[in-house]
């Protein structure tokens, strides 16, 4: 083993409990993936303003990273699904120990896949947010010097 690494300990749970978190994963999932269209629609409002200069390489940089995103998430959700329909192998009378062995390690990295994707959406959402509230702040700072 290596120096500082600890080893990885998997926890065995029943079928009931691995279907109760496919569920709540696919709702968090589906969530995601309905802010990924409120925020395409911001992007399509804003389009001309991220477009200017001083923002279009860091809103290109980032609407290009939130339609990867958009990517991964819907790969997951089909994935999602076929793993939850695949559970059926844990709770059939049938020994299938390397089928079963197959589902859980599935579901680890499934686990492991729906966390990391839901952390980068939050780090590109807040990045996108920022540069959409330096816009609006520039548009609304042009506008009061445009009154006087």
């Amino acid at each position: 083993m290596e120096a500082g690494k600890e080893p990885k300990y998997t926890e065995w749970k029943d079928a009931e409990q691995m279907h109760s978190e496919c569920v709540n994963w696919l709702l968090q999932l589906e969530f995601i993936k309905n802010e990924h269209r409120f925020i395409m629609d911001l992007i399509d409002k804003f389009f001309s303003d991220l477009g200017e200069m001083n923002h279009y390489r860091e809103s290109s940089s980032e609407i290009n990273e939130l339609n990867e995103n958009r990517l991964e998430v819907e790969a997951l959700i089909e994935k999602m699904k076929k793993h939850n329909n695949e559970l059926v192998i844990l709770v059939d009378d049938e020994d299938q120990l390397e089928a079963e062995k197959a589902v859980r390690k599935d579901h680890q990295v499934l686990a492991e896949n729906v966390e990391m994707a839901m952390r980068n959406f939050g780090d590109h959402k807040r990045k996108f947010f920022s540069i959409l509230t330096n816009i609006m702040r520039e548009q609304k700072h042009l506008f009061l010097i445009r009154k006087q």
